[in-house]
């Protein structure tokens, strides 16, 4: 028999071919979720026959790893099914309510608010520079007789003194017949002297007046210092309100990203938890199914060989236990091409294509089915072959003619390659 099957593969070259060891083979070339299915065994075999020993595990982790970071493109990742295959699994992409906040966040820290800057800071300097720069008071004789108001007063004084002399000149000349005398010039000049004296007198109040106008100078600075830095304090505050603004609605919006992100996120883990699931229950149903398969065509060959056997007795069974080969069947015991193509349409029709192969690589490794068993049979005697066949399988026998009929159905195109590859390896 050629070389078509996983197990004959292995079992020629002299290697383990148990499940155990398919399954470890199958993980050391990639193929995750082994289970024995007839792709994942042509899979394997074919990398095997190939020679290639690329981990196509650590191929997808490579892809992945060099996907775009960005989770708004629209990338995918392989991961592997229950029935070994890769699919396309989406990954997270943030939706139109997160991708919203999301940018308007981002916009606000590409516009933080600049460092404040004073447009009253060279007034203050420079009033400040007034203030502390500014000379200690000093009010001596000269400044007095530059004093504006010290001169007003002086002309004043001076000129009601001359007024006051002459006239005290004029009374004293008239006491003596109007001839002047040394009299009314000493009284004149008394009276000049009082009104000079007075002016003097004025000195003090200049002094003051001198000091109060420093004063009235200096406050007048600070007036102007507290009215520049006034506006300034407000222009300040209203710049911290802005950025204050703006961190409110940086928080703001940072926050309605975050517990938008949690939404969406939190939805995407609980369908990709769904599609787990039903992939974990796809595969357990599978693997019912599969079973079941093995179970149904354990079964006829159990009664296929007991029909066969008829009525010997416990030595013939004995005899023919013996005559077993290593595979488990025994020509004897094998069934025909017929009932084999029943079981096969049965499964194929009830369960699909990959389990009816699946029951034809395990009757083909036990050897359980004789090509040329129905004409063997016939020849040496049609009656007893009759009798022996129990009604179920006659009435397959009946169903497998139909089904040759059918030219165009799958099942009898699948059925009928297995006879070629059969047949041809006989």
């Amino acid at each position: 028999m050629a070389v078509g099957s996983i197990v004959d593969y292995l079992s020629s070259s002299g290697r383990d071919s148990s499940y155990a060891a398919r399954r470890k083979l199958a993980e050391e070339y990639g193929i995750s979720g082994y289970s024995g299915t007839a792709s994942q065994n042509t899979k394997l075999l074919g990398m095997l026959q190939n020679g290639s020993a690329t981990n196509n595990a650590a191929k997808i982790q490579g892809l992945a790893n060099a996907a775009p970071s960005n989770p708004s493109s629209n990338v995918t990742a392989g991961v592997a099914t229950a029935s070994g295959s890769t699919e396309a699994k989406p990954m997270y992409q943030r939706s139109d309510r997160v991708n919203e906040y999301y940018n308007k966040t981002r916009n606000l820290e590409k516009n933080k608010p600049d460092e404040f800057e004073s447009k009253y800071e060279d007034q203050i300097s420079s009033i400040l520079d007034n203030i502390m720069n500014r000379p200690a008071f000093s009010y001596t004789s000269e400044n007095m007789v530059n004093d504006d108001l010290y001169k007003m007063y002086r002309d004043q004084y001076l000129r009601q003194g001359n007024l006051a002399m002459r006239d005290t000149m004029g009374n004293a000349a008239a006491l003596t017949g109007g001839y002047g005398n040394t009299y009314a010039s000493a009284a004149g000049q008394q009276a000049y002297d009082n009104y000079v004296a007075q002016l003097n007198n004025k000195a003090l109040d200049f002094y003051d007046r001198a000091y109060q106008r420093y004063a009235d100078e200096g406050q007048n600075l600070y007036n102007q210092m507290n009215v520049v830095t006034g506006l300034d304090n407000t222009d300040y505050q209203r710049y911290r309100d802005g950025v204050n603004d703006y961190y409110n609605d940086l928080n703001y919006y940072n926050g309605r990203y975050n517990q938008e992100y949690g939404y969406d996120y939190g939805e995407y883990q609980d369908r990709m938890a769904a599609d787990q699931w039903a992939q974990e229950f796809a595969f357990q149903k599978q693997q019912a199914a599969q079973e079941q398969a093995n179970w149904e065509a354990e079964m006829a060959l159990k009664q296929a060989a007991a029909a066969r056997s008829g009525g010997r007795g416990r030595s013939s069974r004995s005899s023919s236990k013996k005559k077993t080969s290593s595979s488990g069947t025994s020509a004897a015991n094998a069934i025909s091409w017929a009932d084999a193509k029943n079981a096969y349409t049965k499964v194929y029709k009830e369960e699909g294509a990959e389990a009816a192969n699946n029951l034809m690589n395990y009757m083909q490794k036990a050897g359980a089915v004789d090509m040329y068993k129905d004409k063997a049979d016939a020849k040496s005697n049609p009656q007893a072959l009759l009798s022996k066949m129990d009604i179920p399988h006659a009435s397959n026998v009946v169903q497998a003619n139909q089904n040759y009929l059918e030219s165009n159905s799958a099942w009898n195109s699948a059925a009928n390659a297995w006879r070629k590859k059969w047949s041809g390896t006989k």
